[in-house]
């Protein structure tokens, strides 16, 4: 059956693109944003401009009615005066007649740079000179020669036909700004409405990006807490293993050539609760083991054909004390460049110990069994005789070697020990010279026979 291997470049490739999508989207939101402004921006601008242009329309209309309106006022009073002769009655003609002045040069501002209302606005302006000035003939005539003279200056019709032309230049131009204002205002308010349904749509789409990259923001935080809470078990996990395994870890960093370790690993090198640098490591070291490290350490961080670090040394403990440690790492290589130098140590000085009491122990069993093939017993110091005869029930070659248990402790429990540890034999002391002799017997019998 085929098994799907994962691709590890592909699965970085996937990571790398998790990874990307949180900025991507927010860079997508922003820009979003930005665009939504600058709509926005311009469509008030616009909004404002066409207001703007039917507000200018507005006050073109307004100071045609003004226009027309001191015009009146300024008829008005040259009547009432030329009827009573009183020189009160002048007062709303005065009145009219600055006010009149002040909307067409109010018009021509407003007007300025349209040529068809230049031409218009200087044509009311000669009118309205004209008649301003037949109305302080009639005045005049009232005021010097009587009121006769002045009524007959007023029956002359002039003021009328000037006035009549004055209206009709004045709706001419009210006609065309009343065009122009429905127009404007039209578009004012088409742009009133494009502007708010922009607004509407780019905010609706910015809320709903916005939501889409919160939702996205808090996924990535939730997955990241669970898989931060799952990469603390493991570690957790690990590091019980180490400890229960009594394993320290060690870094190296090769362009600074520090050294960091975990507290077990400076306990190994009996610098618990201590710093201890590169250089102090080395200094620790057993004279005699510093430099197969060093070449150790060469070979597995050299760029070509790099060897697997695997090395077991001395090192020596501040109060004196030797200690015997099994180091394995490998080096992490980047592009052909070394990047880290990892790897593990433990404890081995028991280990080695019981190497040597084997060691000792096969020398002594080889001279008793060249000596006493029948029967031999011993005692070590650091090993008792149960762990012994384990170890010898291990070696195959020490397997015609019968072993006797002699001890003061005659418990059933005490001779079941002794059996299942490999002894032949569980004898209590004082021994029984008789029994013994017996024993002697049967196991050169047995011997003979196997």
């Amino acid at each position: 059956m085929n098994s799907r291997v994962p691709n590890p470049e592909a699965k970085s490739t996937i990571v790398k693109a998790r990874s990307m999508l949180e900025p991507l989207a927010i860079a997508t939101v922003i820009a979003f944003l930005v665009i939504a402004v600058v709509l926005t921006f311009e469509g008030f601008r616009r909004l404002r401009h066409h207001r703007l242009v039917v507000r200018h329309t507005s006050e073109v209309l307004l100071a045609l009615e003004q226009a027309e309106l001191a015009l009146i006022n300024a008829e008005t009073g040259q009547r009432g005066y030329i009827i009573t002769g009183r020189e009160e009655y002048l007062e709303p003609f005065k009145a009219g007649v600055y006010r009149i002045e002040d909307a067409v040069d109010q018009l021509a501002k407003l007007t300025d740079g349209d040529p068809l209302h230049t031409e218009k606005i200087t044509e009311l302006r000669k009118l309205v000179g004209e008649k301003t000035e037949e109305l302080q003939i009639a005045i005049a005539a009232r005021r010097e020669v009587g009121i006769e003279a002045a009524q007959a200056a007023v029956n002359e019709d002039i003021g009328k036909k000037t006035m009549d032309r004055i209206r009709q230049e004045i709706g001419q131009i009210r006609d065309v700004e009343s065009k122009m204002i429905v127009g404007r205002e039209a578009i004012a308010e088409a742009t009133y409405s494009s502007g708010l349904l922009t607004a509407i749509l780019t905010t609706t789409l910015a809320l709903s990006l916005v939501g889409a990259v919160l939702y996205l923001i808090e996924h990535n935080r939730r997955r990241a807490e669970k898989t931060g809470k799952q990469l603390r078990a493991s570690q957790d996990q690990l590091r019980m293993t180490l400890d229960s395994a009594g394993l320290g870890t060690w870094h190296i960093d090769p362009k600074s050539n520090t050294l960091t370790g975990d507290e077990q690993f400076h306990k190994l090198f009996g610098r618990e609760g201590q710093s201890l640098t590169y250089q102090e490591a080395f200094a620790c070291l057993h004279a005699d083991d510093r430099e197969p490290v060093r070449e150790a350490i060469e070979d597995s961080t050299r760029t070509l054909d790099p060897q697997p670090y695997a090395i077991e040394y001395r090192v020596v403990h501040g109060d004196g004390s030797l200690h015997w440690l099994s180091a394995k790492g490998r080096a992490n290589f980047d592009g052909g460049e070394l990047t880290t130098f990892d790897g593990t140590i433990v404890d081995i000085t028991d280990r080695k110990r019981v190497d040597e009491l084997i060691r000792e122990a096969d020398s002594q069993f080889r001279l008793l069994a060249d000596n006493m093939p029948q029967l031999a017993w011993t005692a070590l110091p650091g090993m008792t005789g149960y762990e012994l005869v384990k170890q010898l029930r291990e070696r195959a070659d020490l397997q015609f070697v019968h072993c006797v248990a002699m001890t003061g402790f005659g418990q059933e429990s005490d001779r079941d020990r002794a059996i299942q540890s490999g002894f032949d034999e569980h004898m209590v002391k004082p021994v029984d010279v008789e029994r013994l002799n017996d024993l002697f017997t049967r196991l050169s019998a047995k011997r003979n026979l196997s």
